[in-house]
């Protein structure tokens, strides 16, 4: 038996003659970095487990990124000749899976898990239908809170942008200011510091006056000595400053 590609299948249907091409056999092997939401996730627990390997959608491995499925990536799998050349039988092979002298390692998303250590063993073991793996497990949870608060970020600046005030933020930008409790943009060289928890009230002040809420501060900021009373650096924390700031425009902007 030699090492070509085909060889690895023949070798499949030698020691599993159960085996027959499934749908799954072609899909897209993932990476972690394709989760939309990767950046909102976070590390909740690290333990020992039992897992479906028909649940594996994926790798985090930078040697098989070029793989464009399961059955390339067996193909391509290098410790696999060494397990073709020793391993005679199912019992041998699925033995062999079950080793824990190098750690199975997966990273749980959801119901979903991507293997980063003990690929081949962990890739046989969905070639050959084994219903139960014992792998260590690195559970990730999603941060429902900082998806909300970038999405409120991310629309906060898309308003400035559209005003006029502010541009070019990125989605690396917004993304560092989830961890932050305020949130600073630029008016007439003014530094203007807000707590995030106002920003929507901000917004909805700017759509409801006729002339813009920002846009009058533009004028305000411009004309009067607004700056002598607060300095360069304004910072609306609480509601108290926001009224504060909206009471002073409506009696001194004009």
């Amino acid at each position: 038996m030699n090492d070509s590609p085909i060889d690895r299948i023949e070798w499949i249907k030698h020691i599993y003659p159960s085996f027959e091409f499934n749908d799954w056999n072609n899909d897209v092997i993932y990476f972690p970095h394709d989760l939309k939401y990767k950046d909102f996730f976070y590390l909740d627990r690290i333990y020992k487990g039992e897992i479906d390997p028909s649940q594996i959608i994926g790798i985090d491995y930078f040697e098989y990124e070029s793989c464009s499925n399961w059955t390339d990536l067996l193909y391509s799998l290098k410790r696999l000749n060494e397990v073709i050349k020793k391993q005679k039988t199912l019992e041998a092979v699925i033995s062999h899976i079950k080793t824990d002298q190098d750690e199975k390692c997966v990273y749980k998303y959801g119901n979903h898990f991507f293997t980063f250590s003990g690929q081949h063993r962990l890739c046989l073991a969905k070639f050959i239908d084994m219903k139960s793996v014992s792998v260590q497990i690195h559970e990730y949870k999603l941060d429902k809170e900082k998806v909300v608060k970038y999405r409120e970020l991310r629309d906060f600046c898309k308003e400035l942008e559209r005003i006029g005030v502010s541009s070019g933020y990125t989605y690396d930008n917004i993304l560092s200011w989830t961890q932050h409790d305020s949130f600073y943009f630029f008016i007439n060289n003014f530094n203007i510091g807000m707590k995030q928890n106002l920003l929507k009230k901000f917004i909805h002040y700017n759509k409801l006056n006729q002339l813009g809420w920002i846009e009058q501060i533009k004028c305000f900021l411009w004309k009067s000595s607004f700056s002598k009373e607060l300095g360069y650096n304004i910072e609306i924390k609480t509601i108290a400053d926001f009224s504060k700031l909206h009471y002073l425009l409506r009696t001194r902007i004009h």
